[in-house]
């Protein structure tokens, strides 16, 4: 069992009331997207390729600065990868470019991170823009969540939930998609969940390999948990997509 101490305590209800940016969703259609962070060379190529042969598109949040690095979760996208994923319809999500820890650096930093992050991308791919944002590491400051709310559509943290009728655009909540943490019997009911509630489901996870790393998930539990999530009724798009049409039906 967690135990939370008062300083933990106390940061999580900042963070939770900080710079909220209310989302609503009002239609009974349940949403479920599929995103990635860091992004190594099998999200794209395993985990993109899964999703298209589905029909569907995911959301990748990366940071460009560890692109063409090795990293835990494996060796990291390249531009092609970009170009490919922008070229299939996925979209591409900003993780500020350099990887920031929001705790662990000033909010100036963070800032040119983000700026810098986008410049990059342009570079790449003349015309493309980050809509929305992934907190690295799960790591969220007042000031972080401050400047992210204001230069994007929405933030994506790793708080456990399902977002309901009400939440914040700047802290939406996710679940992991691990193989090491949930078994796909898990992941189902999890899904299940979200569709009895008609909420809005983000699962969110790094590579994509037979051997995963502890961030990660096997092509076969992320096929399993793309097709259920296609099977169930929901609406199954990238978070700009998701948001647009939340957005439409209010």
């Amino acid at each position: 069992m967690k135990i939370w101490r008062p300083s933990a305590i106390l940061h999580r209800w900042a963070i939770t009331h900080h710079s909220r940016r209310e989302g609503t969703k009002t239609g009974p259609t349940p949403i479920i997207s599929f995103t990635f962070d860091d992004c190594p060379r099998s999200a794209f190529q395993t985990g993109g390729e899964i999703l298209i042969r589905h029909g569907v598109q995911g959301t990748f949040y990366i940071a460009l600065g560890i692109m063409g690095t090795r990293t835990v979760v494996g060796e990291m996208f390249a531009p092609i990868d970009v170009e490919r994923a922008i070229s299939a319809g996925h979209e591409l999500g900003s993780h500020t470019y350099d990887h920031c820890n929001a705790r662990a650096v000033s909010t100036e930093t963070y800032r040119d991170s983000l700026i810098r992050n986008e410049d990059a991308l342009e570079n790449i791919s003349s015309g493309a823009k980050f809509q929305t944002f992934s907190y690295p590491f799960g790591s969220v400051t007042s000031g972080a969540k401050t400047i992210v709310g204001h230069r994007y559509s929405s933030a994506r943290s790793t708080i456990t939930g399902i977002n309901g009728r009400s939440f914040d655009l700047n802290l939406l909540r996710s679940h992991r998609l691990y193989s090491c943490r949930h078994s796909p019997a898990q992941i189902e009911r999890i899904i299940d969940r979200c569709c009895d509630v008609g909420g809005w489901l983000i699962f969110y996870t790094h590579d994509v390999a037979p051997e995963p790393s502890r961030f990660g998930c096997s092509p076969d539990d992320f096929e399993r948990a793309v097709s259920y999530a296609c099977k169930s009724g929901a609406m199954v798009a990238p978070i700009i997509r998701a948001i647009e049409a939340i957005s439409n039906k209010a």
